[in-house]
């Protein structure tokens, strides 16, 4: 026997006449006495003060005042689907605090969708017509399930003495630094939460606006140039976005959004 059947009498009869006034009946009593080994267990927690219990009480009764009947808790507490996504969301909730996004991959790019009809992702070698071949793009980046934004650089890979550099020579020195290079997903990503960028996004670069690249992918447009997507805070207070021909110089106000290396 534990310490509990030693308990005085006086305090066992105090605590009757709690539950007393509660409503709860000798018929109560012994319904607990033949309920199962878990509803035994359950009300053991209770009067133990289970963190987990209490917790699953106090959304219980918050879902009760919302209309939820005993029936359709009871239903959600068997729908592992719908308990997985709404963990995914106050998971969610707790990254925006920490300025991290989640990238949503199972939602694919599509540049016809997006830009516009004739659009697609560039196949193959640069020098050939973009549609034979594997995707070019950063695999590094594909694999990125979320992005912390206080670890994106904003990078323009100048060499000595130079200002601007084309958008083809930036991924190329990209490449050779190790810099993840974020793709069209991470794009989508930073453009349907562009209000949470940070405030170095909007920074205009010697009185410019200043574009972020994204180069992880390389896009094909209708006449087969070779382009990239970016983003930028306009005059006017408000996040856009573009695609630009990679043969174009990029100055300062151009720079690259990258990871360090992944390796």
């Amino acid at each position: 026997m534990g310490d509990l059947i030693r308990m005085p009498h006086s305090e066992l009869h105090a605590t009757i006449e709690v539950l007393d006034r509660l409503g709860v009946t000798p018929q109560d009593f012994e319904a607990l006495r033949k309920a199962s080994t878990w509803s035994q267990a359950t009300t053991a927690r209770v009067h133990k003060t289970d963190p987990s219990v209490w917790a699953a009480l106090e959304f219980e009764n918050a879902a009760v005042r919302l209309g939820f009947t005993p029936g359709e808790i009871r239903a959600l507490a068997g729908r592992e689907d719908l308990l997985r996504l709404v963990r995914q969301a106050l998971c969610g909730a707790l990254q925006t605090a920490k300025n991290i996004l989640s990238i949503d991959r199972s939602k694919p790019f599509n540049p016809a969708t997006f830009i516009g009809t004739g659009w697609s992702i560039w196949r193959g070698p640069a020098d050939g017509n973009g549609l034979e071949g594997e995707e070019e793009r950063d695999s590094r980046s594909a694999t990125l399930t979320e992005l912390d934004l206080d670890k994106v650089q904003l990078m323009t890979c100048f060499k000595r003495g130079e200002s601007m550099t084309t958008g083809e020579e930036r991924i190329k020195r990209l490449r050779t630094y190790g810099r993840v290079r974020l793709d069209e997903n991470a794009f989508q990503t930073f453009w349907e939460n562009r209000e949470q960028l940070p405030a170095r996004f909007k920074e205009r670069v010697n009185g410019n606006v200043q574009f972020i690249f994204l180069d992880g992918v390389v896009l094909r447009s209708p006449d087969g140039g070779r382009y990239a997507l970016c983003l930028y805070f306009s005059g006017g207070g408000s996040w856009r976005w573009r695609s630009d021909w990679l043969d174009c110089d990029r100055d300062a106000s151009n720079p690259s959004a990258v990871l360090a290396s992944q390796n």
